[in-house]
Protein backbone atom coordinates (compact mmCIF):
# COMPACT_ATOMS: atom_id res chain seq x y z
CA UNK A 1 0.00 0.00 0.00
CA UNK A 2 1.38 3.39 -0.90
CA UNK A 3 1.97 6.13 1.68
CA UNK A 4 -0.83 8.38 0.40
CA UNK A 5 -3.43 5.60 0.61
CA UNK A 6 -2.26 4.80 4.14
CA UNK A 7 -2.52 8.46 5.19
CA UNK A 8 -6.05 8.68 3.77
CA UNK A 9 -7.04 5.60 5.78
CA UNK A 10 -5.69 7.18 8.97
CA UNK A 11 -7.37 10.50 8.18
CA UNK A 12 -10.75 8.87 7.55
CA UNK A 13 -10.50 6.80 10.73
CA UNK A 14 -9.48 9.77 12.86
CA UNK A 15 -12.19 12.01 11.38
CA UNK A 16 -14.85 9.38 12.01
CA UNK A 17 -13.97 8.92 15.66
CA UNK A 18 -13.19 12.57 16.37
CA UNK A 19 -16.62 13.52 15.04
CA UNK A 20 -18.25 10.83 17.15
CA UNK A 21 -16.36 12.01 20.24
CA UNK A 22 -17.54 15.59 19.75
CA UNK A 23 -21.16 14.46 19.34
CA UNK A 24 -21.09 11.81 22.09
CA UNK A 25 -22.02 13.96 25.07
CA UNK A 26 -24.93 15.60 23.25
CA UNK A 27 -23.42 19.06 23.71
CA UNK A 28 -21.37 20.34 20.83
CA UNK A 29 -19.49 23.47 21.82
CA UNK A 30 -17.80 26.10 19.71
CA UNK A 31 -14.46 25.00 21.19
CA UNK A 32 -14.99 21.43 20.00
CA UNK A 33 -15.89 22.48 16.46
CA UNK A 34 -13.02 24.96 16.37
CA UNK A 35 -10.63 22.18 17.39
CA UNK A 36 -12.05 19.84 14.74
CA UNK A 37 -11.56 22.58 12.15
CA UNK A 38 -7.93 22.96 13.17
CA UNK A 39 -7.21 19.23 13.23
CA UNK A 40 -9.17 18.51 10.04
CA UNK A 41 -9.07 21.66 7.89
CA UNK A 42 -11.56 21.80 5.03
CA UNK A 43 -8.72 22.19 2.51
CA UNK A 44 -7.17 18.92 3.71
CA UNK A 45 -10.49 17.10 3.54
CA UNK A 46 -11.16 18.46 0.04
CA UNK A 47 -7.67 17.48 -1.15
CA UNK A 48 -8.30 13.95 0.12
CA UNK A 49 -11.63 13.91 -1.72
CA UNK A 50 -13.49 13.50 1.57
CA UNK A 51 -15.45 16.76 1.50
CA UNK A 52 -17.69 17.65 -1.40
CA UNK A 53 -18.47 21.10 -2.73
CA UNK A 54 -21.77 20.89 -0.86
CA UNK A 55 -19.87 20.65 2.45
CA UNK A 56 -20.88 17.03 3.08
CA UNK A 57 -18.63 14.03 3.45
CA UNK A 58 -18.30 12.04 0.25
CA UNK A 59 -18.65 8.39 -0.72
CA UNK A 60 -14.85 8.35 -1.02
CA UNK A 61 -14.63 9.24 2.69
CA UNK A 62 -17.08 6.44 3.53
CA UNK A 63 -15.05 3.92 1.52
CA UNK A 64 -11.80 4.91 3.24
CA UNK A 65 -13.51 4.97 6.65
CA UNK A 66 -14.85 1.45 6.16
CA UNK A 67 -11.53 0.15 4.83
CA UNK A 68 -9.65 1.74 7.74
CA UNK A 69 -11.46 -0.53 10.21
CA UNK A 70 -10.08 -3.58 8.41
CA UNK A 71 -6.63 -2.34 7.42
CA UNK A 72 -5.29 -0.17 10.24
CA UNK A 73 -5.42 -2.76 13.06
CA UNK A 74 -3.10 -5.04 11.09
CA UNK A 75 -1.10 -2.44 9.19
CA UNK A 76 -0.24 0.14 11.87
CA UNK A 77 2.63 -0.23 14.29
CA UNK A 78 1.95 0.15 17.98
CA UNK A 79 3.44 3.65 17.91
CA UNK A 80 1.16 4.65 15.04
CA UNK A 81 -1.87 3.38 16.95
CA UNK A 82 -0.84 5.40 20.01
CA UNK A 83 -0.33 8.46 17.79
CA UNK A 84 -3.83 8.13 16.29
CA UNK A 85 -5.34 7.52 19.72
CA UNK A 86 -3.54 10.55 21.17
CA UNK A 87 -5.03 12.71 18.42
CA UNK A 88 -8.49 11.38 19.26
CA UNK A 89 -7.95 12.06 22.95
CA UNK A 90 -6.97 15.64 22.11
CA UNK A 91 -10.33 16.03 20.35
CA UNK A 92 -12.07 14.93 23.54
CA UNK A 93 -10.03 17.38 25.62
CA UNK A 94 -11.66 20.50 24.13
CA UNK A 95 -13.97 20.31 27.12
CA UNK A 96 -14.15 18.09 30.19
CA UNK A 97 -13.99 14.39 29.27
CA UNK A 98 -17.48 12.90 29.59
CA UNK A 99 -18.39 9.24 30.10
CA UNK A 100 -19.97 9.13 26.62
CA UNK A 101 -16.74 10.40 25.06
CA UNK A 102 -14.81 7.81 27.08
CA UNK A 103 -16.94 5.08 25.52
CA UNK A 104 -16.11 6.27 22.01
CA UNK A 105 -12.42 6.48 22.90
CA UNK A 106 -12.47 2.92 24.23
CA UNK A 107 -14.16 1.71 21.06
CA UNK A 108 -11.68 3.58 18.86
CA UNK A 109 -8.75 1.96 20.64
CA UNK A 110 -10.29 -1.48 20.49
CA UNK A 111 -11.04 -1.14 16.76
CA UNK A 112 -7.36 -0.32 16.28
CA UNK A 113 -6.56 -3.59 18.01
CA UNK A 114 -5.39 -2.13 21.32
CA UNK A 115 -6.34 -4.04 24.48
CA UNK A 116 -8.89 -2.26 26.70
CA UNK A 117 -6.39 -2.21 29.58
CA UNK A 118 -3.87 -0.36 27.42
CA UNK A 119 -6.50 2.10 26.17
CA UNK A 120 -7.61 2.81 29.75
CA UNK A 121 -4.02 3.31 30.89
CA UNK A 122 -3.36 5.62 27.95
CA UNK A 123 -6.46 7.69 28.75
CA UNK A 124 -5.21 8.00 32.34
CA UNK A 125 -1.75 9.06 31.26
CA UNK A 126 -3.05 11.58 28.71
CA UNK A 127 -5.55 12.97 31.23
CA UNK A 128 -2.73 13.49 33.73
CA UNK A 129 -0.75 15.44 31.09
CA UNK A 130 -3.69 17.68 30.17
Amino acid sequence: MDAEHRQFLKLAYALEYASRIVAADGFESFEEYHLLGQVFPRTLLRQAGFLGEDGHLTERFEAYRDAAHNVLPQDCSHDEKVEIFTLLFACSAADELQIEEMGVLLEAGEVLGMPESEVTALIGALSAEA
